[in-house]
C-alpha cells in the first residue's frame, strides 16, 4: 500500500469512496432518503476544490494504483481551538477494505503531517452511534472528550456526535 498526497485527478475516486462509505457505515444511523441523494459528482467537485486549495491536507491510500481510502486533516476548526491543535476532518476507506490496515496507515501518515505542522494534539468528531468508527479511533489512542453528545441536524434529522482527542507525541 502506498500513501501519498491526493492529486486533482483523484477527486472522483475520493468522492466514490466518500459516498460508498457513507451509504454503508451510516445506513442505520442517517436517513435512507438522505443517503440515497448523495451525489458522487457533487462530492468530486468539493474534493477537487479542496485539493486545489490544499486545505485540508488530503492523503490517499493506493493498492495496485487504485485508491482504497483517504484522510483529510489540518488545523482544528472548533471554536476556540489553539494554534497547536489539529483535526482529522474526515477518514474514509472503501468498505471492502475495512479492517485491513488502510485506516491505520492513513492515520499514521496524517499524524506525521500534523506533527510537522506544529500540532501537539488532534481532535475529531464522530457520530455517537458509529460504534465501528469509535472502536477504530479508540484503538488509535483517541479518548472521548465529550461529557454529552453534541446535537446537529442533517437534512432535518437530529444526529449526535462526540469529540475524541489525543496527543500527537507519545511520551
Amino acid at each position: 500500500m502506498q500513501i501519498e498526497p491526493a492529486a486533482i485527478e483523484d477527486a472522483r475516486a475520493i468522492a466514490d469512496i466518500h459516498v460508498e462509505a457513507w451509504r454503508t457505515a451510516y445506513r442505520s444511523i442517517v436517513s435512507n432518503d438522505y443517503l440515497d441523494t448523495l451525489s458522487v459528482d457533487e462530492k468530486a467537485s468539493v474534493w477537487r476544490e479542496a485539493i486545489t486549495r490544499g486545505v485540508p491536507q488530503l492523503l490517499v491510500a493506493r493498492v495496485e494504483n487504485a485508491i482504497v481510502g483517504w484522510i483529510a486533516s489540518g488545523a482544528c476548526r472548533d471554536e476556540g481551538a489553539k494554534d497547536d491543535e489539529g483535526e482529522i476532518w474526515a477518514l474514509y476507506v472503501k468498505p471492502a477494505c475495512w479492517s485491513k490496515g488502510v485506516g491505520r496507515q492513513l492515520w499514521c501518515q496524517a499524524r506525521e503531517y500534523l506533527i510537522a505542522q506544529g500540532c501537539k494534539t488532534v481532535r475529531l468528531w464522530v457520530l455517537a452511534d458509529n460504534a465501528q468508527a469509535i472502536g477504530f479511533y479508540q484503538a488509535m489512542g483517541f479518548a472521548c472528550q465529550s461529557k454529552t453528545p453534541q446535537e446537529f441536524f442533517l437534512n432535518g434529522q437530529s444526529l449526535w456526535e462526540l469529540c475524541y482527542a489525543r496527543t500527537l507525541i507519545d511520551d
